[in-house]
């Protein structure tokens, strides 16, 4: 029955393989002898002696360290820090793998290296069958179904076994032939040198990759805390301060934060001096959303270790969420000074320098953290989203690429590069970037604002509107969407739910920083005339952000269209203090000095207007006007002609001009002029009165009566009164 004791191997006559002695079938061409292979052969016979246990056992423990190396990093989380019970299933695993490549090759990669082939009792490969049943017999009775203190029990029983004759329980049960060959020394260097590697895998297998962040997050275990954690004792009542530490950071990474705390205090409370325990402790607090309490472990990390740049590039992260952009600096300078090839560090303090609006210093450290990790792909996407805010659009798409190239499924870098697109007027583009953040990650609120917008500038309002409901679902209370959706139904003159939109976005955002839905309820309420609550809107906005040009010079324009012309100057003036020097702030300046009859003054803003944008036709016929109502009739005649040549069509340019033709006494070029605006515009009421008074001064009293009635009948007050003086009808 056993086939084990002094087995000798012969070459297969047919194909010059090694077979066993006593085959009587080629395993591996398949001829048929008529007769056990012997007699001529025996020149070929290799004689191995067979009673090799320690071949059989490290051609094992070689196989399942293969197991290790593929089971290890795939394991969940749970199993971290359970080193027995991962161990258990590895083995167990390993129960049907072993089975398939058995029962198909006869062999595994540990017996192959050691030169040990498997067979039944015939010479052939085990059946799928018999090889599932013999690796669960190994399972049990040689490993003890892998529990470390029954493996020493059933593996030193199968040695003692294998001694004596070179058998074990499973081989005989299963009437099985293992054979075995010569091992030469390379095989013996290239299995001490997998082991090793094999060990190194395991360990690695155990550590957990960073994610990529692109502003100040929470982190991972940073990689001074990552270490593979070895066994504990599993009585409490005995652990030091290190056992607790090790616990806590076991649970840390196995992203258990709040059992990590737990364990980090109690070892803190054996040791108040251990400063990788509040290191732990303050990662578990930052990754909580205690960011307090993680500044007050991190600080006493660097009380006890003012060395250790982890703990100054932690207490900076945990800064920066609380917006002590200067502290988080301060911080992440200090880390780079300990460790100042630390990419990540510089990458952190551009985050920090961004969020105080220091776009340039911002830069420079991205493109160190560049430098220093050529493919640290957050770097390349902050870098472009400060491009962005520098306005340098082209680089911030040149930076989004790469950072795609990268991470191909970066949420944040099509968002921003979609959002670079839209500014470079590539709507159609930034259209695909946004869908596609949106599909990477749904519950980007801004993703779905910023498709609105550009929806709307293509003029889809109704899907613009769409977008901006998805992001109001996803976060009530962002400000920017109602104004985009308040816009929308603007552009779709649905002036009534602009306004109810705009009214709720008002007041989401904390006070002291801007906010825009009070200026485009404005234009909601003026499209309605409702300019007195527009004027109130503003008010509100100016007190949220007084800095803001803008907001004067839009309440301004209420004021204007409520006739309230002294408040209106009041804050246009206002306005161009504060940087708004701009042709529309001096020509509006310039028309409410007309309307209080200050001529003068206006017309000094007319002069500002047109220095700036000479190409504004409306410009030269308001300083016609007042040239006009100041007596400089060929002053306004000459604006007049301006304002003909850049706009040919306006017809208030026409009857200006013809007004002061009768006022120099030139009533013909007078009449040329009433006769051009009629014809562009034939409703002209003052046209009619300006005609026909120029009739009158030529004496053809039945022309001027008839364009005075015509006047009258369009309203002029002035055509009226001169009407029922002379009593005649109209």
């Amino acid at each position: 029955m056993n086939q084990l004791n002094q087995q000798k191997t012969a070459k297969c006559p047919s194909c010059g393989k090694k077979i066993l002695n006593e085959a009587i079938e080629c395993e591996h061409c398949g001829k048929r002898f008529t007769e056990k292979t012997s007699g001529q052969q025996t020149a070929d016979i290799e004689t191995v002696p067979q009673v090799r246990p320690w071949a059989r056992f490290l051609a094992r423990m070689f196989d399942l360290a293969l197991a290790g190396v593929v089971f290890v990093p795939i394991a969940p989380s749970v199993l971290y820090g359970r080193e027995t019970l991962l161990g258990m299933l590895i083995v167990f695993a390993w129960v049907f793998i072993e089975a398939a490549l058995l029962s198909t090759w006869g062999t595994t990669p540990g017996k192959w290296l050691f030169r040990i082939t498997l067979r039944d009792s015939a010479g052939r490969v085990l059946t799928g069958s018999n090889a599932l049943k013999r690796s669960f017999s190994v399972w049990l009775r040689g490993l003890g179904i892998g529990f470390p203190f029954a493996s020493i029990v059933t593996l030193s029983i199968a040695y003692l076994n294998s001694s004596e004759d070179g058998g074990t329980s499973w081989d005989r049960d299963g009437d099985y032939v293992v054979s075995y060959e010569e091992v030469s020394t390379p095989r013996y260097v290239l299995t001490g040198f997998l082991f090793t590697a094999f060990s190194v895998l395991i360990v690695l297998g155990h550590t957990v990759e960073e994610p990529q962040i692109v502003t100040a997050e929470r982190k991972q275990v940073q990689p001074g805390l990552q270490k593979a954690i070895p066994d504990i004792p599993e009585d409490v009542d005995l652990f030091t301060a290190d056992d607790w530490f090790k616990k806590g950071l076991g649970c840390l990474e196995a992203q258990n934060y709040e059992e990590a705390v737990s364990a980090c205090t109690k070892a803190i409370e054996l040791n108040p001096q251990f400063p990788k325990a509040y290191l732990c402790r303050g990662k578990s607090h930052e990754i909580l959303g205690n960011d307090q309490e993680a500044i007050d472990d991190f600080t006493r990390a660097i009380d006890l270790e003012p060395e250790d740049a982890e703990a100054c590039a932690d207490r900076g992260t945990a800064y920066n969420r609380l917006g002590d952009y200067q502290e988080a600096i301060d911080d992440f300078t200090r880390a780079i000074d300990l460790e100042p090839e630390g990419a990540e560090a510089y990458a952190d303090r551009g985050t920090a320098y961004c969020s105080l609006g220091n776009y340039q210093e911002a830069m420079k450290d991205f493109s160190k953290a560049i430098e220093l990790e050529p493919e640290y792909q957050k770097a390349y996407v902050n870098r472009g989203l400060a491009y962005y805010e520098l306005g340098d659009d082209q680089h911030a798409v040149d930076d989004f690429n790469r950072a795609i190239e990268l991470k191909p499924r970066g949420a944040v870098a099509y968002h921003g590069r979609g959002d670079a697109y839209r500014r470079l007027g590539d709507c159609k583009e930034a259209m695909k970037d946004f869908s596609k953040a949106i599909e990477l990650d749904p519950r980007l609120a801004e993703a779905y604002v910023n498709r609105g917008l550009a929806h709307d500038e293509l003029s889809n309002y109704q899907e613009a509107i769409e977008d901006f409901n998805k992001a109001i679902d996803l976060e009530p209370e962002y400000e920017v969407a109602y104004q985009g959706r308040g816009k929308a139904y603007i552009s779709l003159s649905n002036y009534q739910k602009a306004t109810k939109t705009l009214k709720n976005g008002v007041g989401l955002k904390p006070q002291g920083q801007d906010t825009t839905a009070y200026p485009t309820r404005r234009w909601a309420y003026g499209r309605l005339h409702n300019y007195q609550q527009a004027m109130k809107d503003y008010t509100k906005a100016i007190e949220l952000n007084p800095q803001a040009a803008g907001y004067y010079y839009n309440r301004g324009e209420a004021c204007r269209e409520l006739g309230n012309y002294q408040q209106a100057i009041t804050d246009y003036t206002k306005a161009i203090e504060l940087g708004s020097e701009n042709a529309y702030t001096y020509h509006n300046r310039g028309n409410a000095y007309y309307r209080l009859g200050n001529d003068k003054d206006a017309i000094e803003d007319f002069n500002k207007a047109i220095d700036l944008e000479p190409e504004d036709a409306v410009t030269y016929g308001d300083r016609g006007n007042a040239y006009y109502r100041s007596g400089e009739f060929q002053e306004a005649i000459n604006d007049f002609n301006k304002m003909i040549e850049l706009e040919p069509q306006y017809a208030v340019a026409y009857h200006g001009r013809g007004d002061a033709y009768v006022m120099l006494g030139d009533y013909q070029e007078a009449i040329n002029d009433f006769n051009e605006a009629i014809n562009l515009d034939s409703l002209n009421a003052a046209a009619y009165y300006g005609r026909g008074w120029a009739y009158e001064k030529l004496g053809d009293h039945q022309k001027g009566i008839r364009d005075c009635k015509v006047s009258a009948r369009f309203g002029d007050k002035r055509a009226q009164r001169f009407l029922r003086e002379n009593e005649l009808d109209w």
